[in-house]
């Protein structure tokens, strides 16, 4: 269902390089304070969603902006940052940056809850090593091994269980020249996403080659701009557990949102950008992101006053995973390093793909049909086709009981083979 949505003017320009931490961007007059939110969907600017009721579980106010995290309260100090999120794949530990105590403002933090519908404890310094000037971590799908930047470069330490203390931080070889930030490492830990300082910043990625050393292999492109609007500028992401997606946030002008790019297959080229939905977007300030491993929990940084002291972390549980339906859609199949121009998907149909997760059966449905020759695929992780399937109507039921419990991922495209929707499915 389309939903009009409504933003106040906000000064943002500053929004996604305030983020960086202060001694990269001195020259800078704000920085941004950070709240880390956990998302469950409860947080939203007051009346800016108006296709919804109102609801019981009116959102608290933070300064200027309303929303409510209750799983991260206990996170979130008032004139310290939290950012930089990194949720494990289980939602039961999250990591992040603080400036909250020890030396510096860059020290690594984790912590804990019993299940994903308790609210995280009080966290704890992660490791004595990793501090002074240490941010952004990010762990491949072990735990095991956190990659993180400091001074313009990447720096890598491991340990033997997550229990055990973690090893002296080494700097990682082959990526950039004191000028990077912001690591994601895949869950194989074969492939790193930096941001790179710039103007506007990119966003840069990088393949392993041996032990501690990268090279170069793309730069992902981000959308174009409508005419008269400013230019898109990306923000700090991370990997999905699967390996498959990338969520990251987005800035133009006034806005800050988040976005994902997906592929069938680990290690190929990001093929797909989604905006998330609104219910995902619905403070001024929307940035790093980060997910649990079926999308369904996911922790992202906001700031009322736009400065690196206000930063906090919210956290939306999304159990039936609306947070994977997209608000705007489009393909970037041949991921040449050009502009990314996204149309609505909205504009023209929109479609829905239910029960999620399922069991026997799903049904595809589209509130039109937006021409002939329409095919259904879907694929498990390693990218083979398990199921294709002609849609030749607005509601299409697919049998899949005989598929073996997995998450799956499926691709509906037209005749020119462009993708109509695309997503992921979970067997129960």
């Amino acid at each position: 269902m389309s939903t009009s949505v409504h933003q106040k003017g906000v000064f943002l320009h500053f929004i996604v390089n305030s983020y960086k931490p202060p001694s990269m961007k001195k020259q800078l007059r704000f920085f941004l304070p950070g709240v880390l939110i956990c998302a469950g969907f409860l947080y939203s600017p007051a009346q800016s969603i108006q296709s919804e009721e109102p609801d019981d579980s009116s959102p608290e106010s933070i300064g200027s902006v309303k929303f409510h995290s209750p799983h991260t309260e206990r996170l979130n100090i008032k004139g310290k940052a939290e950012a930089y999120p990194f949720l494990s794949a289980d939602g039961l530990r999250l990591y992040f940056t603080s400036d909250r105590e020890g030396p510096g403002t860059g020290n690594l933090f984790i912590s804990t809850r019993k299940t994903i519908h308790d609210p995280f404890d009080n966290p704890k310094i992660l490791d004595a090593k990793l501090m002074q000037g240490y941010y952004a971590g990010t762990f491949t799908g072990d735990e095991l091994t956190v990659y993180m930047h400091k001074d313009g470069n990447i720096y890598v330490a491991r340990r033997n269980s997550l229990s055990a203390p973690f090893s002296e931080p080494e700097m990682v070889k082959g990526i950039g020249d004191n000028d990077v930030f912001a690591p994601a490492i895949s869950p194989d830990g074969k492939e790193l996403i930096v941001m790179v300082n710039n103007n506007p910043d990119i966003t840069s990625t990088y393949r392993k080659i041996r032990y501690n050393e990268f090279e170069k292999s793309d730069i992902l492109p981000i959308p174009a701009t409508e005419e008269g609007e400013e230019k898109s500028e990306p923000g700090p992401g991370q990997f999905s557990k699967d390996g498959l997606s990338y969520y990251f946030a987005l800035e133009n002008g006034t806005k800050t949102t988040i976005w994902r790019y997906s592929r069938p297959k680990a290690g190929d080229k990001f093929v797909d950008l989604e905006k998330m939905s609104i219910k995902v977007n619905g403070l001024p300030v929307n940035t790093q992101p980060a997910v649990n491993g079926d999308g369904s929990i996911l922790v992202y940084v906001s700031s009322p006053s736009h400065t690196w002291e206000d930063d906090d972390l919210v956290l939306v549980n999304d159990l039936e995973k609306q947070a994977a339906a997209p608000e705007q859609f489009t393909s970037v199949q041949k991921n040449e390093n050009n502009p990314v121009t996204v149309k609505s998907k909205l504009a023209f149909f929109q479609t829905k793909t239910y029960p999620n997760p399922f069991q026997g059966s799903i049904t595809f449905e589209m509130n039109e049909l937006p021409g002939e020759n329409i095919t259904f695929f879907l694929y498990d992780l390693s990218g083979r086709i398990i199921k294709q399937q002609p849609v030749n109507g607005i509601r299409t039921t697919i049998q899949l009981d005989n598929l073996s419990p997995a998450t799956y991922v499926y691709q509906v495209l037209d005749k020119n083979r462009s993708v109509i929707a695309s997503g992921k499915l979970v067997k129960q």
